[in-house]
């Protein structure tokens, strides 16, 4: 068999396929702020793809070399699973007051991985439907809880842990934190210096870094945010 012709310009364009909706996928998570965005999808994606195509290639290609063998084309695709399993779970987090973060890009990841293994076996209009259907359906998602007021869906969940200076009142920052329309949900006190931990809901648009700087002007040096 010619090497050279192993790879054909179809395989070649469902990498192409697989960057693109991979991109796609990534831009979901992108405008929400969450850690894993386009670069992290895109990639994903675009092995996954690979992979799955190295993987059907080569039992085409060896099975004149080894007739007695039996080989499954999809032997690969079973190790991508298990090995996007184990970075799926390194973005779930347990956060202080019983909060736990990061399921829905686990998923996404694990989704990523799953339109790349389906592009590279040729099931073109089904990744095509299915990664336009996801992306619709959770933007669509989001828009019916946040006119429900759900803010679960309108805001980040963040626990800010702060120390204050002697000169700062913690109901001057609590009320200053409001007039952005941030909702704080519980407010823990102690020590002296005191140590204020908020926990509360950000909208979308003050992002971690916005806040951050925010908590700056009003004259706070200690910041620590969790997401």
């Amino acid at each position: 068999m010619n090497w050279i012709h192993v790879f054909q310009l179809e395989d070649l364009l469902k990498l192409l396929l697989a960057a693109t909706l991979g991109i796609f996928i990534g831009f979901e998570r992108e405008i929400k702020n969450k850690p894993v965005g386009i670069r992290t999808s895109l990639v994903i994606t675009l092995i996954s793809c690979l992979l799955t195509i190295v993987s059907i290639k080569s039992v085409l290609l060896y099975h004149d070399m080894a007739t007695h063998v039996q080989m499954d084309p999809m032997r690969l695709v079973a190790q991508i699973i298990t090995g996007i399993g184990f970075i799926g779970a390194g973005v779930i987090l347990r956060r202080p007051h019983d909060i736990v973060s990061g399921l829905t890009t686990a998923a996404i990841i694990w989704s990523a991985s799953g339109i790349g293994i389906a592009v590279g076996a040729g099931f073109i209009w089904e990744s095509i439907f299915l990664v336009l259907f996801l992306f619709f359906l959770l933007e669509g998602l989001t828009w019916v809880m946040r006119h429900i007021n759900n803010s679960r869906f309108e805001a980040n969940v963040l626990v800010a842990h702060l120390l204050l200076p002697a000169d700062l009142d913690p109901s001057d920052i609590i009320f200053a934190l409001e007039q952005k329309g941030v909702r704080i949900t519980n407010i823990r006190m102690r020590g002296n210096p005191i140590r204020l931990t908020l926990r509360m809901y950000s909208p979308h648009s003050l992002t971690l870094f916005l806040l951050y700087d925010y908590l700056k002007s009003l004259g706070i040096k200690d910041i620590d945010l969790d997401q």
